[in-house]
């Protein structure tokens, strides 16, 4: 909660630093071997061989970004694997996270990136978490620049993206 705070406020400040993707991402997967493991899900990554070896960014927050989407994906995932993929689109990296899960129903996707939010919210529900994650992984993506998006089919899994400038601006809080 008080993360969420610190970013709606506008004071949080990027950390900015060049950084190594292939480290990067490497360390957002191995975060989650265990859970790929232990319920027999595919985990892959896919780096456009064409991607510089290293991007400015706050390595600290984008790495909260990757691991609150692969957590959600294992999450939500029971059978068939996960995978994110970095492209290049124009003068961004294009960061998605694919899961073979349950997917969103069409009528919930836009407001599970609100706070307290999640896809189901029903007094039954057998998933943990208090819905906050992918509302400040939002917040971090806006303000290194980008917007996440979700495409998904209820029964057919979920694409979380994102996309960030290569070199990316501080937002001005509103």
């Amino acid at each position: 909660m008080l993360e969420l705070n610190v970013l709606e406020s506008g004071i949080a400040e990027l950390l900015l630093r060049p950084e190594n993707l292939g480290e990067m991402v490497h360390q957002a997967i191995s975060r989650h071997q265990d859970s790929a493991e232990l319920k027999q899900i595919g985990l892959r990554f896919d780096i456009d061989p064409d991607l510089p070896e290293e991007i400015t960014c706050d390595r600290a927050k984008l790495l909260r970004v990757l691991d609150s989407l692969l957590s959600n994906a294992f999450r939500f995932t029971d059978a068939g694997e996960v995978q994110l993929k970095i492209t290049r689109v124009h003068d961004g990296l294009l960061f998605q996270v694919t899961d073979s899960g349950t997917g969103v129903p069409p009528e919930l996707q836009q407001q599970i990136f609100n706070k307290f939010s999640q896809a189901d919210d029903s007094p039954t529900r057998a998933k943990d978490g208090a819905g906050l994650g992918l509302s400040i992984a939002a917040q971090i993506v806006a303000q290194m620049g980008g917007q996440i998006t979700l495409q998904s089919l209820k029964g057919k899994g979920s694409t979380f993206s994102f996309l960030l400038p290569i070199e990316p601006r501080l937002t001005v809080p509103h």
